[in-house]
């Protein structure tokens, strides 16, 4: 693993998302990127 993506999750995705409309890729293949992970919400128990 690249130092710089230290703290980052690796996500592989079917599409993504621009300007409110799904983008596949043209090949079939899934997009790759490395993402900040996603903070837990916390529940009030209710």
């Amino acid at each position: 693993m690249n130092e710089d993506k230290i703290g980052l999750v690796e996500v592989f995705t079917p599409y993504i998302t621009r300007k409110g409309k799904k983008v596949y890729r043209k090949d079939g293949k899934k997009w790759h990127f490395w993402a900040p992970p996603q903070k837990k919400k916390e529940s009030n128990g209710k």
